[in-house]
């Protein structure tokens, strides 16, 4: 497992250096939702995706799980779908469209769906009437957030990458998931020099679509009664989740068109704020593995009351730092 993670690791930094002497899949001209001033190569998630499915390749045992076949099917379809709008755009209608009906075939067919709801000791099942249409919103949800937040150096794979930890260390995992996210998160690794500090190349659609399928799933595959919860898939991409779902309520309030592009992130304002994207990449990446180490914690045999207090502790500590450092920021110009 280990090993086919370092060849994975390889894999998609070759792929993306390829990707980027090629010029990418098309190249991303600046608009107004832009962080960017330059043009820059896009579609660099094709090397992501490519060796992360060459590592699945590897172990063909994995495909006798008809919930994991399904969501490398779904996984492809969204690789596919990204490729498509990297080269040009669909609309929106139909984007939202080809997304939904996959999402409901993998719930359907793959039999993934969200048993429960809650965190820790609140947890309550759920019928499958209310499961399936839930699981289906939750998975495009996901695919469209990690999409709305891939807007600025290094921010989707910090966000990759966190999720990919929790999924592989959390306590009680089984093999296949764990092996999986250790793929994701070396596929990742391998793109990331070229993406930050300085990105020479966007992962584009084809990443951002790619990394939410897994992202919207592999919480789906781990979830198991009395192990992982509903409230731990939030949790381990709460730092998108929240950004993007306070944005759109803002958004819906306001009367604006969710469809139309805008500057309205919190990651955006910051970036704006600020004037680099690294920091702000930076402070996205704690909130990610805080995140990520509340859930582990709450699953671990510490007190459910220590795992609160750790949150809040380290919640004042990057508040404060950041404040600081923005203030400094903010004197210096």
């Amino acid at each position: 497992m280990i090993l086919v993670a370092f060849l994975t690791m390889l894999f998609s930094a070759a792929a993306t250096r390829a990707l980027v002497k090629r010029g990418g899949l098309a190249s991303d001209i600046p608009n107004q939702r832009s962080s960017h001033s330059a043009p820059t190569p896009r579609g660099g998630g094709v090397a992501i995706g490519v060796a992360m499915l060459v590592a699945l390749s590897s172990r063909m045992s994995l495909f006798e799980s008809q919930q994991l076949t399904y969501a490398v099917l779904f996984s492809i379809l969204m690789l596919a779908l990204g490729i498509r709008e990297d080269r040009s755009s669909l609309s929106a209608k139909m984007r939202l469209s080809i997304q939904t009906v996959g999402a409901l075939i993998v719930v359907l067919a793959g039999n993934l769906s969200i048993p429960q709801l809650g965190w820790g000791a609140w947890t309550w099942d759920i019928p499958s009437a209310l499961s399936i249409p839930l699981s289906v919103i939750w998975i495009v949800w996901v695919l469209n957030l990690f999409n709305f937040m891939d807007g600025i150096n290094g921010i989707a794979c910090q966000q990759g990458l966190a999720v990919a930890l929790g999924i592989a260390v959390f306590p009680g995992q089984t093999t296949s998931v764990s092996a999986i996210a250790l793929w994701m998160g070396a596929a990742i690794i391998g793109f990331l020099p070229f993406n930050f500090p300085r990105a020479r190349i966007f992962m584009g659609d084809s990443g951002s679509l790619f990394l939410g399928a897994w992202i919207a799933i592999l919480p789906l595959l781990s979830q198991r009664p009395g192990s992982f919860h509903g409230g731990d898939a939030i949790l381990v991409i709460a730092p998108f989740f929240l950004d993007a779902s306070i944005t759109l309520i803002k958004r819906l309030i306001r009367g604006e068109k969710v469809t139309t592009a805008h500057r309205g992130h919190h990651y955006q304002m910051l970036t704006d704020l600020l004037g680099s994207h690294t920091p702000v990449t930076i402070w996205y990446s704690a909130w990610s593995m805080l995140f990520v180490t509340l859930m582990i914690m709450r699953a671990s045999a510490l007190p459910q009351a220590i795992a609160v207090m750790a949150l809040l502790a380290w919640f004042g500590l990057i508040s404060f730092k950041h404040r600081q450092f923005v203030r400094q920021q903010i004197k210096g110009t």
